[in-house]
């Protein structure tokens, strides 16, 4: 196999919806949630995935403080309800 060549080849397709990106907190006595809220407050980061916080939704919505314009997060039980 040659060093370029994938095991695994990729396919490519054209997806009418941005990835899912799961997010954790990190650590929610730190700035993680706060360094977390400043990301998602920026616009190409929400144009180029569909974020998934795993973690608490009080603890990341109070970090929105710092980042007024983050979205807002919910609770919700699964993955697939978090993106209906």
């Amino acid at each position: 196999m040659a060093r370029n060549e994938k095991k695994y080849p990729v396919q490519m397709t054209q997806a009418s919806e941005p990835p899912i990106l799961v997010f954790t907190l990190g650590d929610t006595n730190g700035i993680g949630p706060e360094i977390l809220a400043k990301a998602l407050a920026r616009p190409e980061v929400l144009a180029c995935c569909r974020p998934v916080i795993a973690g608490s939704a009080t603890i990341y919505n109070d970090a929105r403080r710092f980042a007024p314009d983050a979205p807002e997060g919910i609770v919700v039980e699964s993955v697939e309800e978090a993106l209906s």
